[in-house]
């Protein structure tokens, strides 16, 4: 595993762990990258569609609200997606794939496992630049939406453009976000950019969120 490899996985470990304090025993955390079996349609299947309470107009009106009937499998996903990497093409054929699923779990959910599974994809540089230009658009219009699973996808999802719009965008969710579970991950995601850019902004952020400056430090020392 070289050095790269070695940060993902320290990203993802407490990433997933600041995520899901409460669903701990839902966790199966990868230990190697490489190891992974690869994703697809299939991947994405329920014989039973989990128990939603949340009527459509609830959802319509007041945006999506999640129990734990469809947090857990939720979870599974998501950590499944964690442990592999994908092309941009395998991207692509997931996301035709899921969006053609009715279930309600899907539909409700689409958003929070495609953005997951955008911050899996290696080797970005090689897609077109307006192609990529358009993915980035819908990653940050995610990233500001305001709901907590879809833009704790969408910060792992910015970090792979690793430019300094990404860096400018993550550092502004932290400031506006009163959420410790959002900066934490924000914080987390700069010092997986790993750019100068991206230190510079966490210093930034040390002077307007005190209660995050041994955290910074930490990161800061660990460069």
């Amino acid at each position: 595993m070289n050095d790269t490899q070695e940060k993902q996985l320290k990203y993802l470990v407490v990433h997933l762990c600041r995520v899901s304090k409460a669903l701990l025993w839902y966790m199966i955390l990868p230990v190697n990258l490489a190891l992974a079996a690869p994703l697809s349609c299939e991947s994405f299947t329920h014989d039973k569609e989990p128990y939603i309470d949340q009527s459509e107009l609830s959802e319509l009106l007041f945006g999506v609200e999640r129990r734990r009937d469809e947090i857990k499998p939720l979870y599974a996903y998501l950590n499944e997606i964690g442990s592999i990497s994908i092309s941009y093409d395998e991207f692509k054929d997931i996301e035709i794939c899921l969006t053609k699923k009715d279930n309600r779990f899907f539909i409700r959910n689409r958003n929070v496992l495609l953005t997951a599974l955008f911050s899996r994809i290696e080797h970005l540089s090689s897609v077109n630049n307006r192609v990529k230009k358009s993915e980035k658009n819908k990653v940050l219009e995610i990233l500001f939406n305001g709901d907590i699973y879809e833009v704790g996808a969408a910060i792992d999802a910015t970090a792979v453009f690793k430019d300094e719009a990404a860096v400018d965008a993550l550092g502004r969710l932290a400031l506006e976000s009163e959420k410790e579970t959002i900066i934490d991950d924000v914080l987390s995601a700069l010092h997986l950019i790993g750019t100068e850019a991206a230190r510079v902004k966490v210093i930034e952020l040390k002077s307007v969120k005190p209660n995050f400056r041994d955290d910074i430090d930490d990161y800061l020392q660990d460069w």
